[in-house]
């Protein structure tokens, strides 16, 4: 992904992956620790490639800088629904 823009990234993410999160968090709530983890370790990645930073960057700062929610957070407020 790293032919794309910046900007772009950032759409792709929130149009083919950002979907399939929230379409199935009923499932994601009943899932093993070890899949959530892997979740949030993925959700983690694209944030990394979304912004070109390096995997040291904390991830509380990319997804500060991005607006997005954190798998668990998605979870909860898509279940609130």
């Amino acid at each position: 992904m790293f032919f794309l823009s910046r900007r772009n990234r950032i759409l792709f993410y929130n149009s083919y992956i950002l979907p399939h999160l929230d379409c199935c968090c009923i499932l994601w709530v009943n899932c093993s620790s070890t899949l959530k983890d892997k979740l949030v370790k993925v959700q983690k990645r694209l944030a990394q490639i979304s912004l070109d930073c390096v995997i040291y960057t904390p991830s509380s700062e990319l997804f500060k800088e991005l607006n997005w929610q954190t798998f668990p957070e998605r979870v909860t407020s898509q279940k609130a629904f």
